[in-house]
């Protein structure tokens, strides 16, 4: 792998570690929970819309109940066909723009109180500006100017379809958070001032099969590098005091290009068991900040052992 597609800097050590923060907004310092009860607007409709034509749902007619009631256009929904050739059923993503519901949860009155809004300028010694840690956001200065039928079950061609679907899936409702990411977006705080917002990946909590899901990358000791977040080799993962490379999307994105472009089946597999990746491009790539120290989407994916554990 080239040089410098592996990030150095702070290299991972192989101890879990706890966060609290998944998707986080710039200027967002949600200090507790909103209040009990409260419920979306648009929520509160459609349960109204079930109530009323619940009665007259026929089974025929639930993909139109479906489109009428629970995904509405008026609500903000939209659906998208991901289907190809070869999939044994329509396969529909239905989803509403994450900005607006940013929007929605920034606006809630029952937040006002424990809002706090606006940058954090933090100083050395010296009285020189430091960004260093996901508060004043290494990347926030650059910001600031601007189908399965035709598959056997369990098959590795059924498991890589569905994974494909599945990154769609994550990549199209993530798509517009990455535009806000560079350009931001203003949105009315508890108070009812605009302010602006750049949305930005902290951390993805997850349990370890969900993190390999959620990167691409394969785990289990068949691999030379079963770790969705470094380049630790399988047969090191016991070293808890080693330090090893930091996965990198530049990186990673090269690896699946290896993987794509290999001419013959037994690279194919090589490349693929040499990084541990499947062929598929992540959908956490692309926020900005995703190569630096704090913006590394790999480095986001943080084991909640608690989540780890209750499934065990």
């Amino acid at each position: 792998m080239p040089s410098g597609m592996l990030q150095e800097r702070g290299t991972h050590r192989h101890r879990q570690k706890k966060s609290s923060n998944e998707l986080s907004c710039r200027q967002t310092g949600l200090r507790r929970k909103p209040r009990k009860g409260f419920l979306p607007g648009h929520l509160i409709k459609a349960m109204k819309r079930v109530v009323q034509e619940s009665n007259h749902l026929l089974l025929g007619d639930i993909k139109k109940f479906e489109e009428k009631v629970l995904f509405s256009q008026d609500d903000g929904w939209t659906t998208i066909d991901l289907s190809k050739e070869g999939d044994p059923y329509p396969i529909l993503l239905r989803m509403r723009n994450p900005i607006e519901i940013l929007k929605e949860l920034l606006a809630f009155p029952a937040n006002s109180e424990g809002f706090a809004c606006g940058p954090r300028r933090t100083e050395d010694a010296q009285g020189r500006r430091t960004v260093s840690d996901p508060e004043t956001a290494t990347w926030w200065e650059e910001a600031q100017p601007t189908s399965m039928q035709s598959f056997e079950p369990n098959s590795p061609e059924f498991t890589l379809r569905g994974l494909q679907v599945f990154q769609q899936c994550l990549g199209r409702f993530l798509q517009p958070l990455k535009d806000a990411s560079f350009d931001g977006f203003v949105a009315e705080d508890p108070d009812g001032g605009d302010k602006f917002f750049y949305p930005l990946l902290y951390a993805y909590i997850c349990d370890h099969p969900e993190g390999c899901k959620v990167t691409c990358t394969k785990d289990g000791n068949q691999t030379n590098a079963p770790c969705s977040i470094c380049m630790c080799p399988a047969n090191e993962l016991h070293e808890v005091g080693q330090r090893y490379y930091y996965r990198t999307p530049e990186g990673m994105r090269w690896g699946v290009n290896q993987i794509v472009n290999a001419k013959k089946s037994k690279d194919k597999e090589q490349w693929e068991k040499g990084l541990s990746l499947h062929p598929v491009e992540c959908a956490l790539w692309g926020f900005n900040g995703g190569d630096t120290e704090w913006g590394n989407p790999y480095r986001a994916v943080l084991v909640d052992m608690m989540h780890q554990t209750d499934l065990v």
